[in-house]
């Protein structure tokens, strides 16, 4: 089931995903749209990471990452993976821990 969600959303992230301009010092995707599919992506990836626990919202290349995790390594480790997506200027971080969920 999930393998199936990761194809989906990598084959999402494909299809919306802009190059970035030849003059933007942040190469990577080129819209807040295919940005926010990219660190989805990422997140879905990353097995440390409770992505579908996650949403992601971009506007202005700034990625603001809400929802729950189970601890603040699983919150440092989402944060480190939007980070590293290509295109990201900024992270915003308002996710909330919930040990038991």
């Amino acid at each position: 089931m999930q393998l199936q969600l990761v194809t989906l959303v990598s084959a999402a992230a494909l299809l919306v995903s802009g190059c970035a301009r030849s003059d933007d010092p942040t190469p990577g995707p080129a819209t807040d749209a295919s940005i926010t599919a990219a660190v989805k992506t990422e997140l879905l990836i990353d097995s440390f990471t409770p992505a579908l626990h996650i949403h992601v919202a971009t506007k202005d290349r700034v990625v603001t990452l809400t929802g729950k995790v189970k601890s603040r390594e699983d919150k440092v480790e989402a944060v480190r993976v939007a980070r590293a997506v290509g295109g990201v200027s900024a992270v915003q971080d308002e996710l909330d821990i919930h040990q038991n969920f």
